[in-house]
């Protein structure tokens, strides 16, 4: 998950959010993603699969800034082929 991250942040600061990357994971587990910008944020979809067992996870991420300047970046993941969502961040981000 940390590749995940690290090129979520590398695509947000460039402004490349229609990239689509295939990556591998420290853990070697396989990576699609792709992304863009609508709606006064940007939005990144990434799909991984565990070599171990085969299992698909779906990602969504979401950054959209708030009226204060602030951004909220929110990520849920979905095992079951989009049917339920869970929340695994969802963080603030403001200039001190």
């Amino acid at each position: 998950m940390r590749t995940i991250i690290s090129l979520l942040f590398v695509l947000s600061i460039t402004g490349n959010a229609a990239a689509d990357i295939d990556a591998k994971t420290e853990r070697d587990s396989d990576v699609s993603q792709g992304g863009q910008a609508r709606d006064g944020g940007i939005f990144y979809t990434a799909e991984t699969i565990n070599p171990a067992d085969g299992a698909i996870t779906q990602h969504e991420f979401e950054f959209t800034q708030n009226e204060d300047g602030s951004v909220r970046q929110f990520w849920t993941t979905s095992t079951d082929d989009k049917e339920t969502w869970n929340t695994i961040w969802n963080g603030h981000y403001s200039r001190r």
